[in-house]
C-alpha cells in the first residue's frame, strides 16, 4: 500500500498511511497528519459519507418510500397506501454502508469491539453473578405463571396467535406434511414438539395443553438467551443486572405464539457468539477445530431453521460473515471453510425433509401484512442505534483485523442487520422491537462504557419506549381478544350447564 512521506524531526523520516496511522505500528492510530495533503480530502470525504448516510437513514426510510410505491400487489397498509418498504429497507442498508466508509477512513479509531467479552461466560458461577440469577429466576417463574393461568382460564386454548399453530397439529395428527400440506408460517419445531409431548404421554395431555406447555418451554428458553447473550457482552456487573432486568420486562409482554418468544429472535445471535465461543475454548488441533466448526455451525443453522425459515437465512448469512472474518482477518482458511460447509449441511438437510420450506419467506418478502414506516419514536429509535452500532461494529472489525473477536463483530452485524428486515418490513411495534434486538441490547455496552450520564439516560429511553409504549402498543392490538375471552369464561361460568 502506498504511504506518504512526513517530515519528522530532525534527520528522521516517518512514514505516514494514507488514513493517517503510522505504517508498521501495532494496531494503533497515529494521530499526526500532514497538513493540506492527507487530513483535508480525508475529513471531507468523511462528512460527504456521514451526510449520505443521515439523509439516507432519515429521508430515504421515512419519505422517499412515499414517493416510490411499490407495483407489486399485495394484501397489505403498505400497498394500499402507496409506501414502499423495500427502497426504505435499502435506503437503511445504504445508510449502514456509509456510516461503515465515514467509520474506516476516519482519523479517530474505533474500538467497538470491546463491546464483545473476550472469553464469554454463559453460565457464571453463582458467586459472580448473584444479582443476575435472582432477576432471571424471578422474572422467569412470573411470566410462567402467568401464561399457564391464562391457558387455564380461557375456554378455547385456541385463543389469539395459538390458533394456527394448533389448527396445524391437528392437521400433523391426520397425517398431513407441513408446507406441503397446508401452509406453516414458522419452523416445524413449533408444531412437531408439541404433537410428539403430546403423544409422550399416549393422549392424555391433550393438543392444546402440550402446545401451551411448549410455550412455557419456549419463554424460558428465550430468557436464559437473553441472559447468555447479555453475558457475551463487556457489561459493568451492576449494568449487566440492571440490563437484564429491562430486558427480561419488555418480554414480558402477552404472547400467545411460541413463534413469538425471544428464543427465537435471539437464536442468530446467540448463535453466532457460541460458535466463536467454542472455537476459543478448542485447544483441540487444526484438524478437529475443523470439525468442530462445522458441527456448531451446523447445529446452530438446524437450529434456526426449527424455529423459522428467516432465522435460518439469518444465521446463515451471519456464520458466513463469521467465517470471512476467520478467512480474511484470522487467516484461518480452514476453519472458515468448515463453518460454511456446516452450513450447507442443514440448509440441505432441512430442504431435503420440507423441500417447500423457504417458501413462506418468498410470500412474506412480496409485501404480505407490511406497515408504512412512520417516524415515530420506536421507528427512529432503532433505525439510530442499528446504524451506530451495526457501522461501529464493521468498521472496528477492520480496524484490528488481529483481534479474536473481529470476526464475531462481523457475524453480529451481519445477522442483525439482517433482522432488521423482518423488523421493518412488518414495521408493527411488536415487530420492530423482537427484530431489533441485536442493537438494542448492545446499546448496554455501548454506554456502559460512557459517562454516569449517559449511563442513566439509555435505560430511561429504553423504559419508555419498549416496556411504556411498547405495552400500550401491544394491548391496544390485543385489548379486543383478551376481554372476549373473558366474558365468554364468565358466560360458561354462570351457565355451567352450557
Amino acid at each position: 500500500m502506498p504511504c506518504l512521506a512526513m517530515r519528522g524531526t530532525a534527520g528522521e523520516g516517518m512514514l505516514l498511511h494514507p488514513h493517517g496511522y503510522k505504517a508498521g505500528s501495532k494496531g494503533g492510530m497515529f494521530h499526526t497528519t500532514t497538513p493540506g495533503t492527507v487530513t483535508g480530502p480525508l475529513q471531507r470525504f468523511e462528512r460527504l459519507l456521514w451526510a449520505l448516510s443521515i439523509a439516507c437513514a432519515s429521508v430515504g426510510v421515512f419519505w422517499l418510500p412515499w414517493c416510490f410505491p411499490s407495483a407489486t400487489p399485495a394484501l397489505s397498509e403498505s400497498y394500499s397506501l402507496g409506501f414502499n418498504n423495500r427502497f426504505a429497507i435499502l435506503s437503511l442498508a445504504v445508510a449502514i454502508a456509509a456510516a461503515t466508509g465515514a467509520r474506516l477512513v476516519s482519523l479517530k479509531s474505533s474500538r467497538a469491539i470491546e463491546w464483545l467479552a473476550r472469553r464469554p461466560g454463559f453460565l457464571p458461577s453463582w458467586h459472580a453473578a448473584r444479582t443476575e440469577y435472582v432477576i432471571l429466576g424471578v422474572c422467569t417463574f412470573l411470566w410462567t405463571q402467568v401464561i399457564w393461568a391464562w391457558s387455564t382460564y380461557v375456554v378455547d386454548p385456541a385463543f389469539a396467535d395459538a390458533r394456527g399453530a394448533i389448527y396445524a397439529i391437528d392437521l400433523l395428527a391426520l397425517g398431513r406434511v407441513p408446507y406441503r400440506d397446508f401452509v406453516f408460517n414458522y419452523g416445524a419445531a413449533h408444531i412437531y414438539l408439541p404433537y410428539w409431548i403430546s403423544c409422550a404421554f399416549e393422549g392424555s395431555v391433550s393438543f392444546e395443553r402440550a402446545y401451551w406447555v411448549f410455550l412455557v418451554l419456549c419463554n424460558v428458553a428465550g430468557f436464559l438467551s437473553v441472559f447468555a447473550f447479555l453475558r457475551a457482552l463487556r457489561i459493568r456487573r451492576a449494568s449487566r443486572a440492571l440490563a437484564l432486568g429491562l430486558a427480561l420486562g419488555s418480554w414480558a409482554i402477552f404472547q400467545t405464539s411460541s413463534a413469538g418468544t425471544s428464543v427465537r429472535f435471539l437464536s442468530v445471535p446467540l448463535g453466532v457468539v457460541v460458535l466463536h465461543a467454542a472455537l476459543q475454548n478448542s485447544i483441540a488441533p487444526l484438524a478437529q477445530a475443523c470439525v468442530i466448526g462445522a458441527a456448531v455451525s451446523c447445529g446452530v443453522v438446524f437450529y434456526c431453521l426449527a424455529l423459522s425459515p428467516e432465522m435460518g437465512i439469518a444465521a446463515g448469512v451471519a456464520i458466513s460473515a463469521y467465517a470471512f472474518g476467520q478467512a480474511m482477518l484470522q487467516k484461518q482458511a480452514r476453519v472458515a471453510a468448515s463453518c460454511v460447509a456446516g452450513i450447507i449441511v442443514a440448509v440441505a438437510a432441512t430442504l431435503l425433509v420440507f423441500p417447500e420450506y423457504l417458501l413462506t419467506v418468498v410470500a412474506f418478502a412480496g409485501g404480505f401484512g407490511n406497515l408504512p414506516i412512520y417516524p415515530n419514536l420506536q421507528n427512529v429509535l432503532v433505525v439510530a442505534v442499528s446504524l451506530f452500532v451495526f457501522s461501529s461494529l464493521i468498521a472496528s472489525a477492520f480496524r484490528h483485523p488481529a483481534d479474536p473477536r473481529s470476526p464475531v463483530a462481523l457475524g453480529l452485524a451481519a445477522g442483525g442487520g439482517l433482522l432488521l428486515v423482518g423488523a421493518f418490513g412488518r414495521a408493527d411495534p411488536a415487530h420492530v422491537f423482537v427484530n431489533g434486538m441485536v442493537p438494542l441490547l448492545m446499546m448496554f455496552a455501548v454506554t456502559a462504557r460512557c459517562g454516569p450520564l449517559v449511563r442513566r439516560v439509555w435505560p430511561a429511553v429504553y423504559v419508555v419506549v419498549e416496556i411504556v409504549l411498547l405495552q400500550i402498543a401491544h394491548w391496544w392490538t390485543f385489548y379486543g381478544a383478551v376481554s372476549t375471552a373473558i366474558q365468554l369464561r364468565r358466560f360458561y361460568d354462570a351457565n355451567p350447564q352450557v
